[in-house]
Order: C-alpha cells, then sequence, then structure tokens
C-alpha cells in the first residue's frame, strides 16, 4: 500500500516537544541555558537576601534591576553589529566566560563583613552586558539549528528555561544560602555559567550569520555599529506586521519590570505571610536549620510567589508548543496583554498568601500568550543576515521600555505616595488601554494567522 501524503497535522506531529528534543545541537544549547538558568536563580537569591535585609525593597530592586538592565539600552547597536558579523556560537561561549568572573566578584562585593553597594550595581552593570549579547546571539542563532516549522516549538522550550529554573534552583538555593552562606550562591551561578560554555562548545555547527567572509567583507568597522541599528529600523519598517508585536513587547517589558518591583513592596507591606510561616516552621525545626526571621520569611513569600508564576509560564509555554494554530493567531499577544492587564487589576486587591500564589500561577500563564508567538514571527519573517540587527533593536526597545519603569520607582518615591495596590491597579488599566488601541488600529488581526515559512 502506498503511504498517504504528508499533511500538515502530521508536520505539526514532528514539531512535538519529544521530536525537537532529537536535534543534538538544539539540545546541547537547550541543556546549557537550563543549567545557567538555574545558576541564575542563585544570584537572584543570593540578591534578595540582600535587598530584603532593608525597608525599601522596591526602590533597591528597582536600583539593582536598572543597573543590570541599562547596557541593554547602551550598547544594543553595538550587539547587533556583533551578532551579523561574528559566529555566534564564539559570542555565546565568550559571554558564558566573562559572566563567571563577573557573578564571582560578588563574593567580595556583597560581603557581610563589608558590602559595598555602588561596587554590586558596577558588577551588575558588567553581568547586564554580556546578558545582553547572549541573549541576542541565541535567538538569532535558534533557527540556524532548529527548521523553519519547529521554530516555535523550540522557542517554547527555550522559553520554559525560566520556569524551569526557578522551580529547580530558588528553593535549592534558599536552602544552600540559609544552611551555608550566600557566597556559596555565586560561586554555583559561575560554575552554570561554565557548563553553559562547554555545551556550547560541543555544537556541532559553527553559526556564523552568513558566510565567514561576512565578516571582514560585509561590515563596517565598529564606529558603524549605529548604522546597524538604523539596518534594523529599516528591516522592521520592510515587515510592518512586525511593527505593533514589538510595540506589545515594549509594553510587555514595561509591565513585567514594573511589576516585579512593585509586587516586591506590594509583599513586604500588605500580604499576609501566615500561611508559609505555618508551613515552615515545623519544617525548619525538623532541618535544626537557624530559626527564619520576619523578613526572611517575607523574602520566601516573593520567592514562592515568582515560583508560582514561573510554574504558570511552564504551563503557558508547553500549550504554546502543542496548539501551533493558536499560537498563529495574529491576534493572540494583543489578546494576552489585555487578560494580564485584567488580571493585574484583580490582583491589586488580593493580601492572603494563600490566594495570591494560585492567582500568580494564573498571570503566569497569561504572560506566555504575548513573547512565544513574537519571538517565533521574528524568527520566521526576518532574513537570517538581518535577524540579529533586528533582534538587536527589538532589545533595545524592550530595555527602553523595562529602563522606564524601573526609572520610576528607582527612588522610591512612587510606592511611597501612591502605595503597591494603586499603582498595580493603573499598571493592569495602562496594559489594556494600550492593547485595544492596537486593535482597533488593525481588527483584521482577530481573524487571520501567520503561516511558517518553507526553507
Amino acid at each position: 500500500m502506498v503511504p498517504p501524503p504528508a499533511t500538515s497535522e502530521t508536520a505539526a506531529k514532528k514539531s512535538s516537544f519529544r521530536e525537537m528534543l532529537e536535534n543534538h545541537n538544539f539540545v546541547l544549547l537547550w541543556w546549557g541555558q537550563l543549567i545557567s538558568s538555574i545558576g541564575d536563580r542563585f544570584t537572584s537569591a543570593a540578591l534578595l537576601f540582600f535587598v530584603f535585609k532593608g525597608e525599601e525593597v522596591g526602590k533597591y530592586t528597582a536600583q539593582f534591576s536598572f543597573a543590570g538592565m541599562l547596557p541593554g539600552l547602551l550598547f544594543a547597536p553595538l550587539y547587533g553589529w556583533i551578532i551579523d558579523s561574528f559566529d555566534r556560537k564564539t559570542i555565546m561561549i565568550v559571554a558564558d566566560i566573562i559572566r563567571i568572573y563577573v557573578v564571582l566578584t560578588f563574593v567580595y562585593v556583597l560581603s557581610d563583613q563589608n558590602p559595598d553597594y555602588m561596587l554590586a550595581c558596577l558588577a551588575l552593570f558588567i553581568l547586564g552586558t554580556f546578558n545582553g549579547l547572549f541573549i541576542p546571539a541565541r535567538q538569532s542563532a535558534l533557527p540556524q539549528i532548529v527548521e523553519p516549522d519547529r521554530l516555535l516549538t523550540a522557542n517554547s522550550l527555550i522559553a520554559l528555561l525560566g520556569p524551569v529554573g526557578t522551580l529547580l534552583g530558588t528553593p535549592l538555593a534558599i536552602l544552600i544560602i540559609k544552611i551555608v552562606d550566600p557566597c556559596n550562591a555565586y560561586l554555583i551561578n559561575a560554575l552554570t555559567f561554565g557548563a553553559s560554555a562547554v555545551c556550547i562548545m560541543r555544537i556541532t555547527r559553527e553559526l556564523w550569520p552568513d558566510k565567514k567572509e561576512s565578516a571582514s567583507t560585509e561590515h563596517e568597522p565598529l564606529k558603524k555599529s549605529w548604522s546597524e541599528l538604523a539596518d534594523g529600523w529599516k528591516t522592521l519598517l520592510s515587515h510592518r506586521p512586525l511593527i505593533p508585536l514589538v510595540l506589545i513587547h515594549g509594553l510587555f517589558a514595561f509591565s513585567s519590570l514594573m511589576f516585579i518591583v512593585v509586587v516586591m513592596e506590594h509583599a513586604k507591606k500588605n500580604i499576609d505571610i501566615a500561611p508559609i510561616k505555618t508551613f515552615l516552621e515545623p519544617l525548619v525545626a525538623w532541618l535544626h536549620i537557624p530559626i527564619l526571621d520576619h523578613s526572611e520569611y517575607q523574602m520566601i513569600a516573593v520567592a514562592t510567589l515568582f515560583i508560582c508564576v514561573f510554574l504558570g509560564m511552564g504551563l503557558g509555554i508547553y500549550f504554546a508548543g502543542q496548539a501551533k494554530r493558536a499560537v498563529h493567531w495574529n491576534a493572540l499577544p494583543h489578546v494576552g496583554l489585555i487578560g494580564l492587564g485584567l488580571g493585574f487589576f484583580v490582583f491589586a486587591n488580593l493580601t492572603h498568601l494563600a490566594i495570591v500564589l494560585p492567582f500568580g500561577l494564573l498571570l503566569g500563564a497569561l504572560a506566555t500568550a504575548i513573547p512565544v508567538p513574537i519571538e517565533a514571527r521574528i524568527q520566521n519573517d526576518v532574513a537570517n543576515h538581518h535577524r540579529g540587527r533586528l533582534f538587536a533593536l527589538r532589545n533595545m526597545w524592550t530595555t527602553l521600555c523595562g529602563l522606564t519603569a524601573l526609572g520610576l520607582n528607582i527612588d522610591g518615591r512612587l510606592l511611597k505616595l501612591y502605595g503597591a495596590p494603586t499603582m498595580i491597579t493603573w499598571l493592569g488599566a495602562a496594559m489594556v488601554t494600550a492593547a485595544l488601541l492596537l486593535l482597533l488600529r488593525d481588527l483584521s488581526v482577530l481573524r487571520t494567522f501567520w503561516t511558517a515559512r518553507q526553507q
């Protein structure tokens, strides 16, 4: 009997998570990123312990985050030039190696004996510089190791790194920090960057944007990096359906960073942490861990909330990897932003941790409707030799939006004046309004779907 011709349904089955993990180069990249993502949670947890020792949690969260994100704005043109000029595999390896040394500096600048706040901000700035180079390099390289019809699944698995890293890394990090010493968290993070570099080294192909000659023949020296950003702008203008998606991604970045800062303050001052104390006190006694003080319980409550958010993101990402038709819906990022905004409205009025945590799960699931389809759409629509420029431009825009959110809170004045619940409510209203305006601009997205290009 002659086998039936392949159908789009058959192709969709080939894009499953299981089939995607048979791609050797992708698996190496993914495992390396998973290990370093877990390690990142050790540094994040150590910084959380440092921040929660003070009273103005939102203010210091904003300042640390601002220092880490600022390089993404300052160096975005340079990132685009580098990523579209050199082997992306080499770029990622070098970024990982440099991040090993930067993370190790926290052992000294944030030691219990003599913490240096300004040096910590400088170290976060340098760390952010190479994070900002690594991520667009990885996203630009992804279509070179993954077939076009599997990009959505690949992006879903890449997006899953954050939730999985949080679920595995955060509880372990808190335990190690409390039992041993925060300095060990930075050492572990450095080791995970090394593991990531080793995994990337084992990828069996070079990841040049086009030919090797392109680094010397197609690009001007570094002084032309701003013209590379202008090329990214031209690329965006030549792909007009991507413009509202890039705008939405910026709004999502603004909302996410604003939410992180405000929810830290909300947890410190408004959320009832009695359930987590009731649960942990017997466990702490059984494990013979030093008794936790009130600020440490608050920090653990915040960490648990973000674990729930990332778990929700994991569920949303799983759905994105399976429901191809829904994720190809052009209006999904718009609807996702509306849903997230409405969720913020409700969240602003919640104070009991037992209700806050499952609602955080829902917010995480809603959040995945925005970045996953946008990433896949850019990779699908933009040619390889222009992709780095556009990702750099997009990252510059999202970084600017994120920095604006952090800048509004960098002195803590807004939080003192209006309070966290009011600011969360305003944030939800702004998200819903912006998404509706973009929908009204082009209602055709409600009934259309984008299609994967063919190799």
